[in-house]
């Protein structure tokens, strides 16, 4: 991966340079970066997605998610970890998961129902920093072109900032425990993956910004190579975000923003068909109705759809959406339903598609369409919206056999009407919708009673909508075993109603964990999992799980001079187990870096550092240095705290006279060996501080 830095400072203040940026030069609230650690193999991680989500749903444009899979639960196959998860875990000593960890804030917490609140607090603030960035992608050659630019309306604690850049994906298909806590998230027996980090442009803690004070400008532009494979996953170019944040510290995010995205050289990708589906809620006996999903890789909304079908080597048939008929046109995905009523299992062959009159046919043009839809209940609930027009929308609801269930009519114009549960049977049932006024229903959603949605139309503006759902209750055998050394639970062969869930808990003998977990004889690759769903259950299965004695790993741990760790030498640890290090300075020493197997982790001042999930040897070193802010004169100790300061300055030590200085060498105070110095009246910026003691002078750097 290739990445060029071309960095711009700029200290001029003229109206002409800040009407051509990007960034905004009005102050502002900060924007929040919420950290989500998680991984595959962690059963309530769905759960903190879901929570995630909808922090940034009730926070449009102002807060983000980065989804970090690291530690014991992140799992190898598939491999979603990057080189950078670790040290940002281990710098709060990350355990237990989901974690997460809100514009880096001092402490990190498992308990989600903080994060909410956290946000909260951080979007009140105000930000000294505003930060945006817009960048380009060359869909050929996969390279990225990133403007950043920052500006900071009022001053910051530190003297060096530093820009992150981190790179994300969405819609990564792959496995992932309890997935059922977030059943939105299931795209075919699989998770669906979203903001997960791929890689750090900026490297582990950032660039460096060197001028922080009120009215400074910043810029960097940042040349990129998108890899095509992260641990063999490969980056689908229009699944990416860019999160650009500026950071005081490892610890200390002050605000952040998503990089606007463009293409160059697309091939028609604009928006983009992904796929033909048949959707089994459409179907009905022998009768299934297909459907066209199509992905908008691009800013412009989809207001037109031309499609060019042939079903079994038939006659070539062609149907057309404008903007009024096409359902929820704004989103990224969208899903035509209805447009072919077709034999099971017949196959569909695409001859052309045309979005905003663009020719985007797909390269697999044909696809099977298969099952039925399972209830998984008896019962079923119908939602009716009426249109924007006056008129009276009834409705009648037929068995299997043609009799009609229930009937009845809605109210009027831009009303939802509930028909509540009703018992209903196995077979093929159907829905009408009749709109007096003829121009159509609105739409119609069926649920089931989980309050699954397994059926919608949007009535396309006919005046008539018929919606046909086969319904399926058949009941389906798990047969669950487990090998040595543990216990399955619920063990045994268990009946389920077809559609419902079904849960399988894991629990290894003491001394032992979870090796793998298979289903109908296939592996899953699912060591040190604790529990197994079976979502939608729709056949017979077998489930078994097989353990296996925790391994154990040695941590070597040593400290460099002026300091200690605890504990110390060759330790030994049991596989999956938590480690922790204390770091033990000399008096006037602290921290000045943590080595694991001899590479720096960037843990200046840390007090300790924790392996969360040991699954191997390591190495662990600390390095000391002496305390900034203390300085030896002749023999006499001088310290001065806190560095940055806000009302009071702390001296400890016997001297003579102490002078405040400003950063143009102005005489701001004169104290003569007085324990504290008042700065409370002074404005925010540099210092220093110069003192006499025992015949000879010394001299500080403060921040305020």
């Amino acid at each position: 991966m290739k990445k060029i830095f071309i960095f711009l400072l700029v200290a001029c203040f003229a109206t002409t340079l800040f009407a051509q940026t990007i960034v905004s030069t009005e102050p502002s609230k900060k924007n929040v970066i919420l950290e989500e650690y998680t991984g595959t193999n962690c059963q309530y991680c769905p759960d903190g997605h879901k929570v995630a989500n909808q922090i940034m749903t009730n926070n449009p444009g102002r807060a983000w998610a980065i989804n970090i899979h690291q530690g014991g639960f992140s799992g190898n196959s598939p491999d979603y970890k990057t080189d950078w998860g670790n040290a940002l875990a281990n710098q709060y000593g990350i355990n237990s998961y989901p974690a997460a960890t809100v514009n880096r804030g001092a402490t990190w917490s498992s308990n989600r129902s903080q994060w909410t609140s956290w946000a909260n607090s951080f979007l009140a603030e105000n930000s000294p920093v505003n930060v945006a960035a817009q960048g380009t992608i060359n869909w050929e050659t996969r390279h990225l072109t990133l403007l950043v630019e920052v500006y900071y309306t009022g001053n910051a604690a530190n003297p060096t900032n530093k820009l992150n850049v981190a790179l994300l994906q969405n819609n990564i298909l792959g496995p992932q425990s309890g997935m059922g806590l977030f059943p939105e998230m299931i795209v075919n027996s699989q998770y669906r993956h979203m903001h997960m980090l791929r890689d750090l442009l900026t490297g582990q803690w950032g660039q460096d910004i060197t001028t922080t004070t009120t009215g400074s400008f910043w810029t960097t532009t940042i040349e990129y190579d998108i890899p095509a494979h992260v641990r063999n996953i490969p980056i689908e170019l229009d699944d990416l975000e860019i999160l650009v944040y500026v950071a005081e510290n490892q610890k200390t995010i002050l605000s952040g923003a998503k990089a606007e995205l463009s293409y160059l050289n697309l091939p028609n990708l604009n928006p983009r068909f992904t796929e033909l589906v048949g959707v089994p809620a459409y179907t009905c006996s022998d009768e299934t109705y297909a459907s066209v999903k199509i992905k908008n890789a691009g800013e412009n909304p989809i207001t037109s759809v031309e499609l060019s079908y042939t079903i079994a080597g038939g006659t070539p048939n062609t149907i057309t959406w404008n903007q009024r008929s096409i359902p929820s046109i704004s989103m990224d995905t969208i899903l035509l339903p209805c447009i072919v009523q077709i034999g099971l299992n017949q196959v569909v062959k695409v001859d052309m598609i045309k979005v905003n009159n663009v020719d985007v046919t797909p390269v697999s043009k044909t696809t099977t369409v298969k099952k039925e839809v399972a209830m998984g209940d008896y019962s079923m609930q119908l939602l009716i919206r009426t249109d924007q027009y006056p008129g009276e929308t009834s409705y009648k609801i037929f068995n299997p056999n043609g009799t009609v269930l229930k009937q009845g009519t809605t109210p009027t114009a831009n009303f939802e009407h509930v028909i509540d549960f009703i018992p209903i049977m196995s077979g093929c049932h159907r829905v009408e919708v009749y709109d007096s006024y003829g121009d159509g229903a609105g739409y119609v959603k069926i649920l089931n009673s989980a309050g699954t949605q397994i059926f919608y139309n949007n009535g396309q503006y006919a005046t008539k909508l018929t919606a046909m759902v086969t319904v399926d209750l058949s009941k389906y055998t798990i047969t669950a075993s487990a090998g040595e050394h543990g216990t399955i639970s619920p063990v045994g062969e268990i009946e389920y109603n077809a559609g419902s869930n079904a849960v399988y808990t894991f629990s290894p003998d003491e001394g032992f964990v979870v090796e793998e977990v298979y289903i109908n004889g296939e592996p899953m690759n699912m060591p040190l999992a604790t529990d197994y769903t079976f979502v939608a259950v729709e056949q017979n299965y077998t489930i078994h799980v097989t353990f296996k004695g925790v391994a154990s790993y040695t941590i070597t741990a040593s400290a460099g001079e002026n300091g200690a760790i605890s504990p110390a030498g060759e330790i030994e640890y049991q596989e999956g187990s938590s480690a922790e290090f204390v770091f033990i300075p000399e008096p006037y020493y602290e921290v000045e870096e943590v080595y694991i197997d001899d590479a720096p982790m960037g843990m200046a001042h840390a007090t300790s550092y924790t392996f969360p999930a040991v699954d191997k040897d390591y190495k662990i070193h600390v390095t000391f240095k002496w305390v900034e802010g203390i300085k030896d004169i002749n023999g006499v100790v001088i310290s001065i705290a806190p560095n940055p300061v806000q009302d009071k300055l702390f001296i400890t030590g016997t001297y003579d006279k102490l002078e405040l200085f400003s950063i143009t060498g102005q005489t701001l105070a004169t104290v003569y060996n007085q324990p504290t110095i008042d700065v409370n009246n002074l404005a925010k910026g540099i210092y220093f501080v110069q003192i006499l003691s025992n015949g000879q002078v010394c001299t500080f750097k403060i921040v305020k």
